[in-house]
């Protein structure tokens, strides 16, 4: 009936805002209505609808949409608990690489699980809202010790086997002095021809693959 109305005759006699004929609208609304992100089998229902109707050229607004609210059930640790909400990027799948050395993230709820495992809920599109398969950069840089692993080991990693890093992780890699090398002394008047000192190396991967003994992180 309200198509037949005037869209100024609602929102004046009615206190209504019709919703405008897109997707991206419909979004919108939704995303915009706190009830419907108040517990865990609410964000369930979004959630499935996310994964039934929406076009593929709405993932990256609709993900960054989804960003913005706590709508991912997620349990603490490894023990079942009841679910609680987290923002998506602060939740991990459960199967997430070095899980078993990072047991106190929050990781999907076993509901979220379950409609996974029965095809009504695409772990792609929890991936394209932000959930993580992999711990991040900057808890990874900070237990190396716990880890067991050196420099290397950590590179090793994060080149062959990290599966989802994001800019953010890029960004602390840039910004995090974790690769060893070598200050070289100071000059001395007693010096050999420079012509028989060691050629430069070509670039940072090179020196950190020609040590031998752990240098100075700088």
């Amino acid at each position: 009936m309200s198509r037949a109305i005037a869209g100024d005759e609602l929102s004046r006699t009615l206190g209504l805002v019709p919703l405008k004929p897109s997707a991206m609208s419909f979004w919108q609304q939704i995303c915009s209505e706190p009830s419907l992100f108040s517990s865990p089998a609410k964000c369930l229902r979004v959630l499935l609808l996310c994964c039934k109707h929406h076009p593929a050229e709405l993932k990256p607004p609709l993900g960054t949409l989804l960003r913005r609210i706590q709508c991912v059930p997620v349990q603490s640790g490894t023990a079942a608990s009841a679910a609680m909400l987290a923002f998506p990027e602060e939740a991990y799948f459960d199967d997430m690489t070095l899980g078993h050395k990072f047991s106190d993230l929050p990781t999907l709820h076993p509901s979220v699980r379950k409609l996974i495992d029965h095809g009504l809920l695409r772990a792609d599109a929890l991936r394209d809202i932000g959930v993580r398969e992999d711990p991040p950069v900057r808890l990874i840089l900070q237990h190396l010790e716990e880890l067991d692993w050196d420099v290397h080991a950590a590179l090793r990693f994060l080149a062959s086997e990290a599966k989802g890093l994001t800019p953010d992780d890029f960004d602390h890699l840039r910004r995090t002095p974790f690769l060893p090398c070598v200050v070289p002394p100071p000059p001395s008047e007693h010096d050999s021809d420079p012509s028989d000192s060691e050629p430069p190396m070509r670039n940072e991967e090179e020196r950190v693959l020609r040590l031998e003994v752990p240098g100075k992180l700088c």
